[in-house]
Formats: structure tokens, C-alpha cells, sequence
């Protein structure tokens, strides 16, 4: 990018996947908000291919924003994030990041401050187009002839390379054998990821011994959470769905979801970390509702989505080009 100093207050829209691609296209709800506020406030935009140094190019003529549709954390005073969350419907548009690198897993978790009434209707209409509808971000099959066990532990595998921009304390292989060695007669599911790798699904499969009490399955998410004691994983978003359905869980790396379930940052922690969940009392409705409706934008309610996302940018100083 050059020559910024000769461009007119502008609006750039780094990326370079379906949401970018869409985005120019006018076919993500989120991002047509977006721009009319920008085109309302007088901004120019441009759709720019992600590339490395946009800090640098950010911090060089704090006159543009950034707008990065990518989950990477990224820090300049006139960088914003604007990404799909985990849910259908909802997005995030967060000055610090994304996911698990999002100002969410900063911000404090209050639920005696919230409306307990609020917080059941906003966690029945989620029950109602996730659950009812065993709907989720990857397709998912409800498996003839499976039964999940009542108060399972489901473990909800993800690939095993360790991710670059967040810390697992563990890997995969770790956490499985430490919730098999911790399993205290509950049967064990454990459910590997839609996209894993085939070597990797081979590995899980490694694990499958029904008559020791453990199962891999590809069931589907809700299928197993209708039944499960408790949800394990290291950072799959599998965990806020098991919130939907009322179950606690158990996470071994960074997510910003952390609030109202229960951390493992070792091997050694993990039986501790189920019995503490599964022993434990959580605030689901509350927390779904701290998390969804007052933590990220929800392009269907536009004239909430317009405001919230309006008083970030102002926040920023963009609250008119110039």
C-alpha cells in the first residue's frame, strides 16, 4: 500500500477469504452495516489482499482504518477486527482481536448484575436455532443405531498441530489420555472434528475400546451434549454449545470464552479440572447472554448492530472522515 498521505480518509478492508471475497460483493450482512456507517461518516474504502506489515502501514498515516477480516491478533490505535463469530448470526467487532484472542476473554463476568429473565429468553431463542434444529458450523450427523452414554464425558478433538497465534497447554494426545486415565467409570466420546486430518482420525481411532468405556464417534455436537456429564477440549468453540445445552466444560488453552467453565493448563490438571466442572454451578443462560448478545454484533438486530459498531469507531476517532 502506497502513497496513503495522497489518499482521502479512507477505510481499508484487509483479507483475502470467503468473508472478504463476499464482502465485495455485498453478501455479508455485518459488512454492509459496516460501510454504510463508514460511507455516511465520509470515508473512502478500498478491499486491500492481506499481507504482513499492517501495523506498520496502520501507525504510518493514523487518518485510514483498518478493517482486518482475518483472526490474527494485530495492534495499532486505527486496527479493528470484523469476523464471523462462533454462532451463526453473530460477529465480532473487537479492537483487540478475535476468538481467542478477543477483548472478551478480558472483560469481567458479573451475572449477579444481569436480568435472570433477559438471560432465559435470550438462551431459549439460541436452544431454539441451534439446538432444536442440530444446527452447528460444520454439518452434523445424527449417527443410526448411537446412544450416547447419560453423563458421558465428550471430549471434542480439533487437529493436533499446536495454533500459532494462542498457546494449548497441552496437546491432543495429552488431554485424551489424561481424561481416559481420569474417566472414574463415566464412558468417554470422543468426537473428532469434521475437517481432522485422516491420520489423525486413524490416532483417535486408537483410543476406541467400547467394553474399556471409550468411544469414538462422529455423532452429532448436539446429540452427545444432550446426554453429556461434561464437555473437554482444548479450545473448540464446542464448549459455548455445550453452555446452550446446560453442560459445564473443561478447556486446556486460551479462549476467550473462559469465564464460565473450567481451565486445565496441564496433564496433571484435567481430572481435577472434570470434577470441578462437573461438581461445580455455572450461570448458563447469563453467561450466553454476556457472551453473544453483549459481547459481539448481531447483524439482524441493524439498528443495535449500527449503534454498537458506530461507537466503537468513534471511540477510535473516526467519528467523521478528515
Amino acid at each position: 500500500m502506497r502513497d496513503l498521505a495522497d489518499r482521502p480518509p479512507t477505510a481499508f478492508f484487509h483479507g483475502t477469504g470467503p468473508v472478504w471475497e463476499k464482502g465485495q460483493l455485498g453478501r455479508m450482512d455485518c459488512l454492509n452495516l459496516l460501510l454504510a456507517i463508514l460511507t455516511e461518516r465520509g470515508f473512502a474504502v478500498d478491499w486491500v489482499p492481506y499481507a504482513d506489515g499492517i501495523e506498520d502501514t496502520a501507525r504510518a498515516d493514523p487518518r485510514h482504518l483498518h478493517v482486518v477480516l482475518d483472526d490474527r491478533p494485530l495492534d495499532a490505535p486505527n486496527i479493528v477486527f470484523c469476523i464471523p463469530a462462533y454462532l451463526r448470526g453473530f460477529w465480532y467487532f473487537d479492537r483487540m482481536g478475535t476468538r481467542n484472542n478477543s477483548s472478551l476473554r478480558h472483560r469481567a463476568f458479573h451475572p449477579e448484575k444481569m436480568s435472570a429473565r433477559f438471560a432465559e429468553t435470550f438462551a431459549a431463542t439460541l436452544r431454539a436455532r441451534f439446538v432444536e434444529a442440530n444446527f452447528s458450523k460444520f454439518e452434523q450427523e445424527l449417527v443410526p443405531g448411537f446412544s450416547p452414554d447419560p453423563g458421558a464425558i465428550c471430549l471434542f478433538a480439533q487437529e493436533f498441530r499446536a495454533p500459532t497465534l494462542y498457546p494449548h497447554y497441552m496437546s491432543y494426545p495429552e488431554l485424551i489420555e489424561a481424561v481416559i486415565a481420569n474417566r472414574s467409570g463415566r464412558r468417554v466420546h470422543i468426537k473428532p472434528h469434521p475437517r481432522q486430518p485422516e491420520e489423525e482420525v486413524r490416532h483417535l481411532m486408537r483410543y476406541h475400546d467400547p467394553d474399556a468405556g471409550v468411544v469414538v464417534t462422529r455423532h452429532s455436537i448436539h446429540g452427545l451434549l444432550a446426554q453429556a456429564g461434561v464437555a473437554v477440549s482444548l479450545s473448540s468453540a464446542v464448549l459455548l454449545e455445550a453452555q446452550v445445552h446446560g453442560v459445564p466444560g473443561v478447556v486446556g488453552g486460551q479462549v476467550d470464552f473462559h469465564h464460565n467453565i473450567v481451565t486445565a493448563r496441564s496433564p496433571g490438571e484435567v481430572g481435577k479440572a472434570i470434577d470441578a466442572a462437573v461438581n461445580g454451578r455455572f450461570a448458563y443462560d447469563k453467561y450466553l447472554t454476556f457472551f453473544f448478545a453483549q459481547g459481539l454484533i448481531q447483524p439482524r438486530l441493524a439498528r443495535k448492530a449500527t449503534e454498537r459498531m458506530g461507537e466503537v469507531l468513534t471511540g477510535m476517532g473516526f467519528e467523521r472522515a478528515g
